[in-house]
């Protein structure tokens, strides 16, 4: 059996003018069915939405069922609006991206390591939970500045020349300390830049800075519960109640936010990527510097890191692609935004409850027999 990725194949049927909303649907179905996917997909050509469905319910008790409003934790995807509220507050004035990280935290010793750097994912530090780890205990949660401190303390050295070189394990640090740099900036919390800048001009009136330790997460109205998939005992549970983590690593890293943090629906993320194209938020030379190919990430495939998004060249065309692949930080949660410009295509698809784990595009994959 042949696997075949519907993210992929979209620009297909849009040119063969084949019926891909009844097929899209026939699908979903069936995932719903035997991948018990609960969740919400969007698919739109330019600004026309050509399918928008939610599947599923928003608890693990399943008694509330899940709608177009209903929030998912987007995980990485945070990466694209930290970095845009980074390049606002260069547009500002108020920073550039040349500077030494050392101008916002001069406890840090590393003179060489720039915003971009942060922005690009080459600083070269491991992620700050394995700086913390078996430091910081479980007495209380930390936060970005905390990170900053450890960082300060541990004296780590770097792993290579900063913009050199990325690997998986040097990725986690980067954004913490830009949500950081856009607080010691802008003179407002991370959360209230974004929500002044970015969600309540462009209309995002249900995305918003979600840490997984607030006291209210689970009380704001119409947020999806985590659910996560066990694979070794082919069970599903609610994420907060799974020891997936130890109590010290969910200390460390739940309150943290710039790479993490968002919480938005499909509708909204359909608008801020529609925001983008249009150069609503930034202007057409700004946001074509984002979407510039700085740091391979994906030999294979040839993806490149552009400033808090991957973007890279299939037979379809050039696209932009911005991820959750799976149970790590988020558990459960399982999220993919993807827009192509060749043929001005956008897929978005948010789960928070899925036996796929293994892809990103495991909840829209067809078998072609």
């Amino acid at each position: 059996m042949k696997k075949i990725f519907l993210l992929f194949l979209l620009p297909t049927f849009l040119k063969a003018q084949k019926n891909y909303p009844e097929l899209l649907d026939k699908y979903m179905q069936a995932a719903v069915a035997v991948n018990q996917f609960s969740g919400s997909v969007l698919i739109a050509k330019g600004d026309t939405i050509i399918y928008e469905k939610t599947f599923g319910t928003l608890d693990y008790a399943s008694t509330q069922p899940l709608d177009s409003n209903s929030m998912f934790q987007l995980g990485i995807i945070s990466e694209e609006f930290t970095a845009a509220a980074i390049l606002l507050l260069r547009n500002e004035g108020k920073l550039e991206l040349s500077d030494p990280i050392t101008t916002y935290f001069p406890e840090l010793p590393d003179k060489n390591v720039t915003i971009k750097h942060l922005l690009v994912h080459t600083f070269g530090l491991p992620d700050y939970a394995e700086v913390m780890k078996n430091k910081w205990g479980a007495e209380k949660y930390a936060t970005n500045t905390d990170i900053v401190r450890n960082l300060a303390t541990a004296k780590v050295p770097l792993a290579w020349q900063p913009g050199t070189k990325y690997d998986e394990y040097h990725y986690y640090t980067e954004y913490p300390l830009l949500a950081v740099i856009i607080e010691k900036t802008s003179g407002q919390s991370y959360s209230d830049f974004l929500q002044k800048k970015i969600f309540t001009p462009l209309h995002l009136t249900h995305t918003k800075v979600v840490t997984a330790v607030q006291p209210d997460e689970h009380k704001i109205s119409n947020h999806t519960e985590s659910i996560y998939f066990d694979e070794s005992k082919q069970r599903f549970f609610p994420a907060d109640s799974f020891a997936y983590f130890t109590p010290e690593y969910n200390h460390i890293s739940k309150n943290i936010v710039g790479g993490r943090g968002i919480s938005s629906t499909a509708h909204d993320l359909f608008l801020w990527s529609r925001a983008l194209h249009s150069q609503k938020l930034l202007s057409a030379s700004t946001q074509q510097e984002m979407f510039m190919p700085y740091t391979l990430r994906d030999t294979v495939n040839n993806i490149y890191f552009g400033y808090g998004v991957l973007v890279g060249k299939n037979e379809f065309g050039d696209y932009v692609q911005q991820r959750e692949t799976g149970n790590n930080e988020t558990l459960g949660y399982i999220n993919a935004l993807m827009c192509y410009a060749t043929d001005d295509l956008t897929m978005i698809n948010l789960a928070h409850k899925a036996k796929t784990t293994s892809s990103i595009n495991g909840t829209l994959a067809l078998d072609d027999v």
